[in-house]
């Protein structure tokens, strides 16, 4: 064929690779060679034409009069058929073995919807057998639970693999569905425990789940009967250390460590008579150094306490604490007698199993005159050298004089705080931080009246480092040993 003004040789239409003649059908001489050649050339035959064929719809096949062929062809040297064509035979023999088959399985429409009616009645008739076994199952078990006592119940339920808390539950709530009044029922004491810890966290929700069923709660009243029985006094209580006697022997000797803490609240002046005792409730108390403070001056026995001291122990590697006694005051308490208590307790704690490892207070004066009393005392000397407050009050002065500071967040809160400034912590760490040490530095470089500040520098660097490694917020951030905020602290 001559197009596009050259010679093409078509095989069926289509191009046809001559390139492995080695001839160029543009000579003429090659022309006629090529002819000779394609004489002797043997083509791929394809497939033969059926109806079962014209049934199926796929694109990789071509039909050229009474044969099919691939797409694909290769077109010559082969024998019979070519790969390609091969892989198409392949493919359509599957194609007519399927569609053989499903004619030989379809049903006309009304066979099948015979069939579609013969399975849903086979599906019925198994439902309505496994219906039938369920209703015996469940009277079987009404029949058991009938003649079940609560003695059988109970035991089924302590051999179960539910959790403790779930068994309590169970329990209380069968022991409460079979009571005939309901008033005067009797529950275990791990229940009023839960109970009243409940009421603590919420009233509202104690409420919601009592008054809606959800859950066999005691009336309220009980509960305030409870903890009525229990003893609170001021000053120190058996029932407290023995608590923790017990609660000692089953921690861990690093969960027993923790610090000793003493605060005090303002409290409402008030005088009661309590009945079960018959005294009165709301004067001075100091537990055994009463005495010794009514004695230190005039009509201090009738005095009426404004002031509530509370003592706590709390655990440093567990997240637990717990008041230890409580004792009630006129104003400030001497010192001394603070000291007493805070080493009497310190005593009682010890002889439970606790480690106390620390003191803490806060600024006020009768802790300091604690304090002064236990042999503490404030030193204006790090590692043997002398430092000196003035180096932070001349550094705040020096800075406000300038436009461009070298500590903006200092301010005279930090140098000249009030009573309720001293005991925010925040000032103190913006105080004692590596900014106000590098300010220091800073002008004693360029001032003269910063001669001397070195150990103030090193001692507030220092602080600052001890406040990083102790400001961990994660178990994983916490003190390593090897690590740089061990070896700081």
């Amino acid at each position: 064929v001559f197009r596009d003004g050259k010679n093409e040789l078509l095989v069926r239409g289509d191009d046809f690779d001559s390139s492995f003649m080695g001839l160029n059908f543009n000579i003429t001489e090659d022309a006629s060679k090529s002819l000779n050649c394609l004489e002797n050339l043997t083509l791929c035959k394809g497939l033969p034409l059926s109806a079962d064929i014209l049934r199926i719809n796929t694109r990789a096949a071509v039909f050229i009069g009474n044969f099919v062929f691939s797409n694909k062809c290769q077109k010559r040297d082969v024998m019979e058929l070519c790969e390609k064509c091969k892989s198409l035979n392949k493919y359509l023999n599957l194609r007519i073995k399927f569609l053989q088959h499903r004619s030989k399985t379809t049903f006309p429409p009304q066979q099948r919807l015979q069939q579609k009616l013969r399975n849903t009645r086979k599906q019925i008739s198994r439902l309505t057998k496994r219906a039938k076994s369920w209703r015996e199952n469940v009277s079987e078990l009404r029949s058991q639970l009938q003649s079940a006592t609560e003695k059988d119940l109970l035991e089924k339920i302590d051999t179960s693999n539910l959790a403790d808390s779930l068994k309590l539950t169970i329990r209380t709530a069968i022991k409460t569905a079979k009571a005939k009044s309901q008033r005067g029922h009797r529950y275990e004491s791990d229940w009023l425990l839960n109970a009243l810890l409940l009421k603590i966290k919420s009233p509202k929700g104690y409420r919601f789940l009592r008054e809606n069923k959800l859950l066999p709660l005691p009336h309220e009243s009980s509960l305030k009967q409870l903890i009525a029985g229990i003893p609170c006094e001021f000053g120190y209580s058996n029932f407290i250390f023995d608590s923790l006697r017990k609660q000692m022997e089953n921690l861990a000797e690093r969960d027993r460590h923790g610090v000793f803490l003493l605060d005090e609240i303002k409290i409402k002046e008030s005088l009661q008579f309590k009945k079960h005792s018959q005294t009165f409730e709301g004067f001075i108390e100091f537990g055994d150094y009463t005495g010794e403070y009514l004695c230190g001056g005039k009509n201090r026995s009738f005095e009426v306490a404004d002031h509530a001291l509370v003592l706590m122990f709390r655990s440093i590697n567990s997240n637990w604490a717990q008041p230890v006694a409580c004792f009630t005051r006129k104003n400030s308490a001497p010192g001394e007698i603070l000291a007493k208590l805070a080493i009497s307790c310190i005593l009682k704690l010890e002889e439970v199993g606790a480690f106390v490892d620390a003191i803490i207070c806060d600024g006020a004066t009768s802790n300091k005159k604690m304090l002064k009393t236990l042999g503490v005392q404030a030193s204006s000397k790090f590692q043997g050298k002398p430092i000196s407050f003035p180096f932070y009050k001349a550094l705040f002065e020096e800075d406000n004089k300038r436009l461009l500071k070298a500590v903006p967040k200092l301010t005279s809160a930090h140098i000249m705080p009030d009573n309720f400034q001293k005991m925010v912590v925040s000032y103190a760490t913006q105080l004692f931080s590596k900014s106000v040490a590098d300010g220091i530095l800073y002008y004693r470089q360029q001032k003269s009246n910063f001669h001397g500040s070195e150990q103030t520098e090193y001692f507030t660097r220092c602080i600052n480092d001890v406040f990083d490694a102790l400001n961990a917020r994660k178990p994983v951030e916490g003190l390593q040993k090897g690590t740089n905020q061990y070896k700081v602290c």
